[in-house]
């Protein structure tokens, strides 16, 4: 906490001179500078800057914070100076430190010292705030006076005649509760009364005020004393007994009146007419704790309420275990004919009595081996533990026979293989646990160890119990993924604490390993364990007192209630509460102290630590402080495991990374997020409608939401760290519109012509057609604004746009904005039958339609990415699964040869291309235009596209002489609109070589489009996966000269095939080949911009345009010898306008559309008259 340098020195704030305006104030001046206050009116949050302050490694020091903090100076002064500021775009707040407590806004957890001391008094409130539930008609021995029993008739007498006198007063207003009564506060009375119901109040409160001084006046009478008051002095012992009596028969659960109709009613407001002596009662040797109570008293009170805990379970804890025995000695049975095993024993929490009802039964059949021992002579370690892999043999052995006396035998492969047993055979013995079959003696060593401390010190075992029921109701050693605490660390913590206390001794190993070895080979018999157990538990019971007297009389049902425990632990007798108490105290150096020597080779490891996974060392810290907080405070086990079982409910708004990459799926990752923390998850958007900015609510134990928390850092950490995570997830639905130029309906018909013509690689074995206008016009204008096709466009661009400006965060969606007009051939592929053989006539609103539907979710794209499982199922449904295979290899077959694809829906593709014959009127055109080529925007480069190894895509550029520029993201399409442009008939080819294009038409088609995507330099992927694509290209090395013949060395052999020479101005890695899908080489890149002496000077839209012309060289179908398969060369030609500052203006979107929509359309005409 102490600071680790000195100050140092302030920042010098010299004030701006002030704003001053010549001349006379007129209202003029006076509107401009209201204007201008509201629209400039943000003072710089010194949030943001205790914020920054906490991201930041160098603290208040960093250049972002003094940033911040000269801006705040400056912007109080602004309404004087007219400076007017803003926040830096890399200072803008995304999320906040959870210590701020911003609870609208995303949150993190800081690991500065305000975050660890934020979360520590978070949860110390929560302890203290927290009250335990109390149980109807619950006594609390606190009020029960030496020697109050011989009241207790009188006192049911007395009763009776109070409740009797209460029911008719309930009955006779129409009241429904006796709180109502007591206080005078009546929710409702018969409505009958009317006007007069303040009346009638009046007259109850006046009746409850006599009621009471004549039971007060009954309760004196025998004592000499009238109905008043009485202070503390003038209380006597029997006043209390009597007070005492009156307190015990009104709150105990066989007080009640009896109603033919409605449940039992309860009058808790009897013994409190005695108020004056009840409180009086001596509470100093009760085993309560109240304010000022002892230290011995409050352990008193944690081990009496360890001994009510314990005193509910023992009864039938024997029974149980017996019926354990006897599922152990039947499969022993069924196994004896196999030679390699000795027997079959029980470990775990069935050895040690550490079982709850439904738990599984843990069964080890231990192997033979030739020493016959199974423990080492002079350590707590196993001789010849057998591997894995002779574990797995072993199992499989044995399976036959378990299979023989089980229904249900499933194999799961964990650490320590084991076999699942359900559903024992016949009807001589049932049992309907299930049991866990191993043959790793190592849990069964423990075990004995463990059994072999609670039979030398009992108390160890309703203390062990206890912590175990702890750990299972707050979660901790509920097997999910992030958070998994073994019981053994537990046990063994607390058994390592005790040791080094002195209160319990080291383990005898030589008693030890006989016990182990009498076990294994079935010399001590089932009896023998049996009778151990019940002399055990038989020394717990016998440290309760009271207890014969309680079940002596009937009556007193609650009497168990102030039985008292006395549990002492080792020859110091130390109570458990007080080792309870402390073990929770120390939780930290338990963590970091060595384990004692007699357990480091038992349990492999040096440290408690080391046994635990990543995070689950801090996770169980915290808990075991939260528990040292609740014991100390409530002094009642009880208390702790409510607490520690009680659900809490969150609610968090996520990230914006986080946002993104759930965005669309929010169904299936709030169920893996419940399976993986074992919380209650859903998410949602925060506002209806809304995919982004995701809101989460959750419900659990504090272990459950502490996980959940961690699987949610850990995943935004990861996405910042691995930015085309979320990058390449982003979809946005109902992006798409297809307008079909010169349409007037959209009934209008559209016919499919097979087309042949130039495509993506990817599209060669698929069946392709040009969607075409029926009835499409000899000509079409594109000089009217109110032309259907343009109204379409503008209308959808608006809407989409809304989109932009609602979603659009560069972090996630990318940082680059912009608007796009490519040129070339719109086609579909996946055209069902339906659509081309059936006699209605497909529409435009048909084709609409089929965009929307051809549209994957972010669900079904998840499901494409993840990988196939290899976990081996349990179940053996090899016919069925064989079924399933066959059926789905059909379906593929289908598939490629286009039968039963009615359901599909068609889909759409792009292929830009402009004909090199027209690349000429194009230019000419842009320079008629005021366009002129700008020299130094254009230069060749490379562009390969790869798909990850997740399925996603990605883009890395590379300059003329092969090295890496960029790599940039899946581009985001906010908005795409394609143009078909009515059919033009092509020129007559005029040699006999064969054109693909020959049999299409020669219209140019439109594509105009928003997209989003993050282009990343070569330093800023060193840490990313992607990086490794940047050697997929190498440059073609010069030839070297000849060399000197030298000792010739031995050859080294390849990774993977590399071609000596390419017949390609590159090389190509095939170590990459199943990620490289093509290459497209931009020999000559021409990019025109608009010429600032043109006619059309303060034309904003030309000014701010540029229109790029390339010469492609496309590569794609690699195949396995580093040769591709298709090789051509076309011309693209891009339009990229500026999208306007403030396109939400409708006259300004409109303006910007009809400009662009207009100079498309031209070069369009211009590319295939």
């Amino acid at each position: 906490m102490l600071p680790s340098q000195s100050d140092f020195a302030p920042m010098n704030y010299k004030a701006p001179q002030k704003k001053e305006e010549a001349g006379t104030i007129s209202l003029d001046h006076m509107t401009e500078f209201i204007s201008e206050y509201i629209k400039c009116d943000q003072l710089v949050d010194p949030n943001k800057d205790n914020n920054n302050n906490n991201n930041n490694n160098n603290n208040v020091e960093s250049a972002l914070c003094l940033q911040l903090a000269e801006l705040h100076s400056l912007a109080v002064d602004a309404p004087k100076t007219g400076l007017w500021q803003e926040v830096p775009v890399n200072a803008r707040l995304r999320e906040y430190p959870d210590f701020m407590m911003k609870t609208d806004k995303p949150s993190y957890p800081s690991q500065k010292i305000l975050g660890k001391l934020y979360r520590e008094c978070k949860n110390f409130q929560q302890s203290m705030n927290f009250r335990p539930p109390q149980r109807t008609g619950h006594v609390d021995p606190r009020f029960l006076a030496q020697g109050f029993e011989e009241y207790v008739e009188s006192a049911r007498e007395t009763l009776a005649e109070y409740t009797e006198h209460i029911e008719n007063v309930l009955n006779l207003y129409g009241i429904q509760t006796e709180e109502e009564l007591m206080s005078g506060c009546f929710y409702k009375l018969q409505k009958k009364l009317g006007r007069e119901r303040q009346q009638v109040a009046d007259v109850v409160r006046r009746l409850m005020s006599e009621l009471r001084t004549t039971f007060r006046r009954d309760f004196f009478l025998e004592f000499s004393r009238d109905y008043t008051p009485l202070t503390k002095f003038e209380v006597t012992e029997e006043m209390q007994k009597k007070a005492s009596a009156w307190y015990y028969v009104a709150y105990q659960s066989e007080q009640t009146t009896k109603d033919s109709e409605e449940q039992p009613k309860r009058f808790v407001g009897f013994p409190w007419i005695v108020d004056d002596v009840l409180v009086t009662i001596p509470l100093a040797d009760k085993r309560s704790l109240k304010e000022g109570m002892s230290e011995k008293n409050a352990y008193s009170a944690i081990e009496n309420s360890l001994g009510d805990f314990f005193a509910k379970q023992a009864r039938k804890l024997l029974e149980d275990y017996e019926h354990r025995l006897q599922v152990k000695s039947f499969i022993q049975n069924a196994i004896k004919e196999n030679s390699r095993v000795n027997g079959v024993v029980m470990f775990g929490s069935s050895a040690t009595l550490f079982f709850e009802d439904t738990s599984d039964i843990d069964l080890c059949a231990v192997p033979s081996n030739k020493s016959g021992c199974v423990v080492s002579k002079d350590a707590l370690e196993l001789a010849g533990n057998i591997t894995q892999p002779d574990q797995k043999a072993l199992l499989r052995k044995l399976e036959p026979l378990l299979r023989r006396i089980y229904n249900g035998v499933h194999f799961v492969g964990a650490k320590v293989p084991i076999f699942r047993l359900a559903g024992l055979k016949g009807i001589e013995f049932g049992s309907k646990l299930c049991v866990d079959f191993c043959v790793n003696p190592d849990g069964f060593l423990k075990g004995m160890v463990v059994s072999w401390y609670i039979h030398k010190y009992p108390p160890l075992l309703p203390l062990l119990r206890m912590l175990i029921q702890w750990a299972r109701d707050s979660g901790l050693i509920s097997k999910r993924e992030g958070c998994f605490i073994n019981t053994n660390v537990l046990v063994f913590m607390l058994l390592s604490f005790c040791v080094r206390a002195g209160w319990v001794a080291e383990p005898d190993v030589d008693e030890i390993r006989e016990d182990v070895e009498n076990t294994a080979r079935n010399k001590t018999k089932d009896e023998d364990l049996v009778s151990k157990w019940k002399e055990t538990l038989a020394l717990l019971l016998d440290n309760t007192t009271d207890g014969a007297d309680a079940h002596e009389n009937d009556e007193m049902e609650d009497i168990d209630e102030i039985q008292q425990h006395h549990f002492k632990l080792g020859p110091r007798n130390t109570p458990l509460g007080y080792v309870l108490l402390e073990f929770f105290r120390r939780h930290q150096s338990l963590l970091d102290s060595d384990i004692p020597e007699a357990f480091v080779e038992l349990l492999d490891a040096d440290q408690f630590q080391s046994l635990l996974g990543e995070g689950d060392a801090q996770l169980l810290h915290d808990q075991m402080q939260r528990a040292y907080h609740i014991l100390a405070l409530h002094c009642d086990v009880t208390v702790l495991l409510e607490v520690s079982s009680s659900k809490d409910q969150i609610s968090c708004h996520l990230t914006d990374q986080l946002s993104a990459w759930i965005a669309g799926s929010e169904g299936h990752h709030s169920k893996l997020f419940s399976e993986k923390s074992g919380a209650k998850v859903r998410i949602r958007p925060r506002l209806p409608g809304l995919g982004t900015n995701l809101l989460l609510e959750a419900s659990g134990t504090a272990v459950a939401l502490r996980v959940l928390e961690n699987i949610l850092d850990d995943k935004s950490a990861n996405l910042i760290a691995q930015p085309f995570s979320c990058l390449g997830m982003c979809f946005v639905s109902e992006a798409n519109v297809m307008i079909f130029e010169g349409s007037e309906s959209e009934n209008d018909p559209v016919n499919l012509i097979p087309y042949y013509g130039r495509h993506h690689s990817h599209h060669d074995y698929l069946v392709r057609h040009v969607p075409l206008l029926g009835n499409a016009p000899l000509t079409t204008s594109i000089a009217d604004p109110e032309e259907r096709s343009f109204r379409i466009f503008l209308n959808h661009l608006q809407r989409q746009l809304e989109v932009v400006e609602r979603d659009y965060t560069p972090i996630v969606h990318g940082g680059i904005l912009e608007f796009i007009v490519h040129f070339g051939r719109l086609y579909t592929f996946h055209v069902p039958r339906s659509m081309t053989e059936d006699t209605d006539p497909t529409t435009v609103k048909t084709v609409q339609i089929s965009l929307k539907k051809g549209f994957e979710s972010k669900a079904a794209c998840l499901m494409s990415l993840q990988p196939t499982s290899s976990t081996r199922k349990l179940f053996r449904l090899k016919p069925r699964r064989l079924k399933k295979q066959k059926q789905s290899e059909t379906k593929k077959d289908e598939e490629k040869t286009g039968r039963k694809n009615e359901k599909r829906s068609p889909k759409h593709s792009f292929f830009t291309n402009i004909p090199e014959e027209c690349a000429a009127k194009i230019i000419t055109y842009l320079e008629r235009r005021g366009f002129a080529e700008d020299s130094n925007l254009g230069s060749p480069y490379l562009l390969v596209t790869v798909n990850a190894d997740d399925g996603r895509e990605c883009d890395i550029t590379y300059d003329s002489d092969i090295k890496p520029k960029s790599i940039r993201s899946a581009k985001l399409r906010w908005f795409v609109a394609d143009v078909k442009r009515p059919w033009q008939a092509r020129s007559v080819v005029t040699d006999e070589q064969f054109n693909p294009d020959m049999l299409n038409g020669s219209e140019c088609d439109l594509r105009l489009m928003i997209r989003s995507f993050e282009n990343f330099p070569p330093s800023a992927v060193d840490n990313l996966p992607q990086k490794k694509f940047f050697d997929i290209l190498k440059p073609i090395a010069e030839p070297q000269p000849a060399k000197s013949p030298q000792r010739a060395k031995s050859p080294q052999p390849a990774k993977s095939p590399q071609p000596a020479s390419s017949p390609y101005p590159f090389l190509i890695n095939l170590d990459f080949k199943n990620n490289l899908a093509i290459i497209r080489h931009h020999v000559e890149q021409r990019v025109f911009t608009h010429r600032i002496d043109s006619i059309d000077t303060n034309d904003d839209f030309l000014a701010s345009t540029t229109v790029s012309f390339d010469e492609v060289v496309e590569y794609s179908r690699l195949k396995v010898n580093g040769r591709y398969e298709s090789v051509f060369r076309r011309h693209e030609m891009t339009i990229q306008p500026q999208i306007p500052a403030n396109w939400t203006s409708r006259d300004v979107l409109e303006k910007f559309a009809w400009n662009i929509w207009t100079l498309a359309n031209e070069i369009a005409r211009q590319a295939y008259q």
